[in-house]
């Protein structure tokens, strides 16, 4: 009921707001997917959508982001076909992009969707090399592994986070030099 009187509010106390409204209703249906309730989910994340598109300048980042929202409740609901053209077009948008991390993870994100309405299509022989990209997209996105001696000198070593068989090493290391 919360969710329905934000919606019904959308409408009437931002309506010059166009980019707010689609912003927020785009919001309200992705936590209406958090919930389950994708009937309710699909209808804001459409109308958030819609008016994502009428906007002048087109948000390209933006849309994209809508279109993979709505694709997500899509493919809940078994509407294979206009997820698969939602996350087509989120796909092409982000991939002329390019560039920072974000946007990559973004990417990975959106293919990561496309991988998984695959799976639910029975086609995983399409779903397999989508996920790989994903994977790799991720890999690229990490940051460079810590070699022992950089960017920790100097930092004492309670502050270094440590895993456990890291810090069993250094255990042993130091009773082996008593």
């Amino acid at each position: 009921q919360l969710l329905q009187e934000g919606a019904r509010r959308i409408d009437t106390e931002l309506r010059g707001q166009p980019a707010v409204q689609a912003q927020l209703l785009d919001t309200i249906g992705t936590v209406y997917t958090g919930l389950g309730l994708y009937d309710e989910a699909r209808s804001m994340l459409q109308r958030a959508l819609d008016q994502r598109r009428g906007l002048v300048p087109l948000d390209g980042k933006q849309l994209a982001r809508n279109q993979v929202h709505l694709a997500h409740v899509l493919t809940e609901k078994m509407e294979l076909d206009a997820a698969q053209r939602l996350f087509a077009e989120a796909i092409a948008a982000l991939e002329a992009r390019g560039g920072d991390t974000p946007s990559r993870i973004e990417l990975a994100d959106a293919l990561s969707g496309l991988a998984e309405l695959h799976f639910r299509a029975g086609r995983f022989s399409e779903a397999e090399p989508v996920l790989a990209r994903v994977l790799e997209i991720r890999r690229n996105s990490l940051p460079p592994p810590r070699r022992q001696g950089d960017a920790t000198q100097g930092t004492p070593r309670d502050q270094e986070p440590a895993s456990r068989a890291q810090r069993a090493r250094r255990g042993r290391e130091q009773v082996d030099a008593h």
